[in-house]
C-alpha cells in the first residue's frame, strides 16, 4: 500500500521536486522496456492503492496523465512565486 500524502515528507526546493520525478521516469521508462506489447493490452491489475482492475495499457495512461497534472502544479506554483514563465515552459523544458 502506498502511503498517505500526510504521511510523507515534502521536498525542499524545485530542484529536489524536479530530481525525483526525473528519477520517477527512469523508474518507469526501466519498467516499460521489459514489457510486450501484449502484456500491456491483455494484462489487467489493481493499483498498489486501489480502485478498479484495469490493463496495464491504462495504468500508463493514467500514470502520463498524472504527470502532465505534476508539471500544472510545479508550473502555477512558480508563477504564483513571480518566476518568469509563460505556458510552454512547462511542455518545453524551461521552469
Amino acid at each position: 500500500m502506498v502511503p498517505r500524502a500526510e504521511d510523507r515528507e515534502s521536498v525542499s526546493s524545485v530542484e529536489e521536486a524536479l530530481c525525483l520525478l526525473e528519477e520517477d521516469e527512469a523508474l518507469c521508462m526501466e519498467t516499460l522496456a521489459g514489457v510486450e506489447d501484449h502484456r500491456l493490452l491483455n494484462e489487467r491489475r489493481v493499483a498498489p492503492w486501489g480502485g478498479p482492475e484495469v490493463t496495464l495499457l491504462q495504468h500508463c495512461s493514467g500514470m502520463i496523465w498524472h504527470l502532465g497534472q505534476h508539471k500544472g502544479q510545479r508550473f502555477y506554483c512558480l508563477k504564483v512565486q513571480g518566476k518568469d514563465l509563460n505556458t510552454f515552459h512547462p511542455w518545453m523544458g524551461g521552469g
